[in-house]
């Protein structure tokens, strides 16, 4: 499992958006966690690239590299 999560580094994305770019987001990108913040929603989601300018790189946990996986096998 160690080895496996290490599959998604560099892949694993995190940003605070309004509900309009959330909608956005979700149609480009596989959300994997998301949760309301105040007015903006916080998302975890994959990415082969920084997603937005705000974007932070967050630790891959199994669940991100196992959706990394299978996005990638499709």
């Amino acid at each position: 499992p160690e080895d496996m999560s290490l599959t998604a580094v560099g892949h694993v994305w995190q940003v605070e958006v309004s509900l309009a770019e959330f909608d956005r987001l979700s149609e480009l990108y596989k959300i994997v966690h998301h949760m309301r913040d105040g007015q903006n929603i916080r998302v975890r989601l994959l990415a082969e690239e920084k997603p937005s300018p705000d974007a932070i790189p967050v630790q891959p946990l199994l669940e991100d590299s196992y959706l990394w996986m299978l996005k990638k096998a499709i």
